[in-house]
Order: structure tokens, then C-alpha cells, then sequence
């Protein structure tokens, strides 16, 4: 029986250590890091696929080193002294956002943050560029394998009978890949299958397409990466179990592993996945067992009881942070802005956000901790949050409500903004409302402003526009 890990446990301990030490972690050399890139290029990872032919971009915390790019903009980047044909920017540049993929100089780049979690070696980082780099071949060889993220923020996440069932999912699979025989693999797999095909016939079809689009786009990208490094068949991922939550991200390890049980059952399999646009890993997978008519392993009732009082525990903590964090915010005694719109009014659309830094509060609320565009043909709202602190929610925070009847992310009625520095200024000029604060930008017309002690409500359509 796995038990249940502690989120950010070895982190914590690695911290400690380092404080007693008196060090701090050590962030790699970005030119090491493209020398193991290269190393780990060396295996055939997937067909077509060589991360040594693309550009990236990596930041070490002083600057941001261009290596292999066609075009260097010239005016944002000094060639090296080092390397002529590496580049560098002073600082990080604007399109350093994350470990991902950005456009420099017109042209895709994968992109590399050292200082993201300091005291990887240039082993673990270059395997991280292998992924971003598999992603802009993935742009061109697989256009279709893609996630609307709009489906993450209505997807059930808070359902007990979903929660368990990815759980006892995940530990099939990685019993599938910890045995050393074939029909003992066939039989885990089988389970894990059946158990996938009972929840998913109970969710919204964007929401088991929202699943299936990212096992291909990240489960792939996950497990070129970490076959890179001779650990693609690794169960740590699936047996440390999520919260319900962080459900977005359990779609690398389910697609890493599936791709790494096709290995061992199907070997040739990357040479057909692409062959039509709607085959998936997973349905490989279930074509592969249907072969082998391998009845499915069992789980023990002592096991199953394990698992269940896991999962109760893990969704009544959600409720409970959920209902922790609406308190917090709904009684501040501090000054907000309230923007709503009148009966009969089209509603707000959700333009931009940060979804990494966001809530899902149930009830239609989403909880908004770092930036916020909303629109309307009355005129915009920003927010950008200045004192922002990465997956917290400190400083200037908002809280959106959905409209009745609508989709999360498409018609917002109601929108709070609480945890201003200073006291917001609003000015009403013939039925143009402005307000201006750190970190928030509103122009609405035609719209009222009422001011009731610190409270500043805008109400969109409920002034004649000006002739």
C-alpha cells in the first residue's frame, strides 16, 4: 500500500538543509546545460524529432543566453564573447515568462528558467528543454493534439466518485509498469482502462476531451523528456497523489506512463500514432489489450477502503480551503470596487487571465491573483496585481462571478476587486466612469458609480451615453 505524500515535504527539508549550510542552491550554467541537451539528444526519442535543431532561450538569473537562433534580434541581444553564435540579453527578457515555448524574433523558441527551482542539475534542466522543444515539433507534426483550458475551470473537480476513481487509475498504471511480466502488465492496464472508461462516461464530453488533449499535447512532451533520462517508466509521478485541485497536471504523468506501457506491448507505436488525427494513446492502448484478452487485475477491498478514505479526506480539505478563502476575501474590512452591470446589460467576458494563479471557488466564482482583463463593448477592466507573489493570493485580488445560465469563462455579472495599497479614485464624467488604483485600470460608458464607506460599486448601462 503507497501511502499519501506530503506536498512540498522535500522541498521544505532541501530548504533546511540549505539554511544550516549557509548556501544557497546552485543554478547551472546555461552552456552546460545545452552540452547535456545535446548529450541527451544523442537517443532516439521519437521519429523526427531532434531538440538540437531548434532554438532556446535560457535565464540564469543575470541574463538570458540565445543559443541556436536563425535570426537574433539584434537590438535586444549582444553576441557572446564566449560563443559568437550564442547571444544574450542583459536581465530576463519580456518573453521569459515560464518554462515553455516564445516567440523571439518572430521565431519559436523553447524557453528555460534556472532561477524557477535552483539546485537542479544541468541534467534535469536540459531534460526540461527537451520537453518545450518536443512541444514546437508537436506545432507542426501533430496540430491537433491541443486542451482547451477554458474546459479546466468548469471540470468537476470537487466530484468524490471522479476523484477516487483517477486515483485507483493512476496506482493501476503504475502497477502496469512495476511488474517485470507481460500478462501481469496486460492485467494492471486492463484495469486501469476499465476504471477510465466507467468515470469518463460520466463526465461532460469537453471535459473528456479537456483530459485526452492533454495526455497527447503534455503526456507525450512528459515522457520524451523523461525517456531522455532512461526514466520513462518511473511510477513516482503516479503514485504521488494530487490533490483535487492540481488535476491539470496528473495528464503528464497518465500520458507519460501509457506512452511507456506501449513501449513494452507495442513497440513501433510512435510510428502509427500519427497516422490519423483522432488516435489517442490511450485508445492504442485499449486496442493493444482487446488483443491480448487479458481480464483485468483486482484491487483488494482493503485497498479500495484505503484509497476511498484518501479521497474523502482530500475533497473535504478542498470544500474546506474553498470556504477558508471566500471568508477571507468577503471580509476584509479594506476598500473595494465593484463592478456589475444592469438588468437586460450584456455581462463581462473574461479576456485575460492568469490560470496558474486562479481559484475555482465553486458556485460560478473564480478567485484571480494576479491579472485580470475583462471586456464589454462599454470599455475595459484591468487589473495587475503589483505585489503579486507566485501562487499566492496577497495584494490586489478579484473575485468574478459567472452569470446564470452561462459558461465560467464566457459571461461574468459580477467582478470584486479588494486589496488596494491606496484609496481608489473613481471620477464620473457624464456617464464616463473611470477608476484608477495600483494596479487597476477602469473606463466604462455609459455606467453609474455609487460610493457607500469603502465601498465603490460601477454599474455598467445604467446612464445614457453621451451625444
Amino acid at each position: 500500500m503507497r501511502r499519501l505524500t506530503q506536498p512540498g515535504l522535500a522541498a521544505v527539508l532541501l530548504l533546511g538543509v540549505v539554511a544550516i549550510a549557509g548556501t544557497e542552491p546552485q543554478i547551472e550554467d546555461p552552456f552546460r546545460v545545452v552540452e547535456q541537451l545535446d548529450g541527451l539528444a544523442q537517443k532516439q526519442l521519437w521519429p523526427g524529432f531532434d531538440p538540437r535543431k531548434y532554438p532556446v532561450a535560457i535565464y540564469d538569473g543575470n541574463r538570458t543566453w540565445l543559443f541556436r537562433h536563425p535570426q537574433p534580434p539584434e537590438q535586444e541581444f549582444t553576441r557572446s564573447e564566449r560563443d559568437t553564435e550564442v547571444w544574450f540579453h542583459q536581465g530576463r527578457h519580456p518573453a521569459m515568462r515560464s518554462n515553455s515555448k516564445a516567440s523571439i524574433g518572430g521565431i519559436t523558441t523553447g524557453t528555460l528558467l534556472l532561477t524557477f527551482r535552483p539546485g537542479r542539475s544541468a541534467r534535469e534542466e536540459a531534460s526540461i528543454l527537451i520537453h518545450e522543444t518536443f512541444h514546437i515539433f508537436q506545432d507542426a507534426r501533430y496540430p491537433r493534439w491541443t486542451a482547451n483550458e477554458a474546459h479546466r475551470f468548469t471540470y468537476p473537480v470537487a466530484d468524490l466518485a471522479n476523484y477516487l476513481a483517477t486515483i485507483l487509475e493512476d496506482n493501476a498504471l503504475a502497477r502496469a509498469l512495476e511488474t517485470e511480466d507481460v500478462e501481469s502488465t496486460a492485467g494492471w492496464a486492463a484495469r486501469a482502462m476499465e476504471l477510465r472508461a466507467r468515470r469518463r462516461s460520466r463526465l461532460a464530453p469537453e471535459h473528456r476531451e479537456f483530459e485526452l488533449g492533454l495526455e497527447m499535447m503534455e503526456g507525450t512532451a512528459f515522457y520524451v523528456a523523461h525517456l531522455a533520462l532512461n526514466e520513462s517508466e518511473s511510477t513516482d509521478r503516479l503514485l504521488d497523489i494530487l490533490p483535487p485541485e492540481r488535476f491539470r497536471w496528473r495528464p503528464y504523468a497518465t500520458g507519460g506512463a501509457i506512452a511507456a506501457l506501449l513501449d513494452r506491448l507495442t513497440p513501433g507505436w510512435k510510428t502509427s500514432v500519427g497516422q490519423s488525427a483522432d488516435t489517442t494513446l490511450e485508445q492504442l492502448l485499449r486496442d493493444c489489450l482487446e488483443a491480448s484478452e487479458t481480464p483485468p487485475a483486482e484491487f483488494s477491498e482493503t485497498e479500495l477502503r484505503g484509497f476511498g478514505q484518501r479521497a474523502e479526506a482530500a475533497i473535504a480539505e478542498l470544500v474546506a480551503e474553498r470556504k477558508a478563502r471566500r471568508s477571507v476575501f468577503e471580509n476584509q474590512q479594506v476598500w473595494r470596487v465593484i463592478v456589475d452591470v444592469a438588468a437586460g446589460v450584456d455581462r463581462f467576458h473574461l479576456d485575460q487571465f492568469d490560470p496558474i494563479n486562479m481559484r475555482n471557488l465553486g458556485q460560478g466564482d473564480l478567485l484571480h491573483g494576479h491579472r485580470l482583463t475583462l471586456t464589454h463593448p462599454a470599455g475595459q477592466v484591468r487589473m495587475a496585481n503589483p505585489r503579486f507573489v507566485r501562487r499566492e493570493f496577497v495584494g490586489l485580488n478579484a473575485l468574478s462571478s459567472v452569470a446564470e445560465g452561462h459558461q465560467l469563462l464566457a459571461a461574468c455579472r459580477e467582478v470584486v476587486f479588494t486589496g488596494f495599497a491606496d484609496v481608489p479614485q473613481a471620477d464620473s464624467v457624464d456617464g464616463r466612469i473611470t477608476v484608477r488604483a495600483d494596479g487597476l485600470e477602469l473606463e466604462l460608458e455609459p455606467a453609474t458609480v455609487t460610493r457607500t464607506g469603502k465601498t465603490i460599486r460601477v454599474t455598467v448601462g445604467a446612464s445614457t451615453p453621451r451625444t
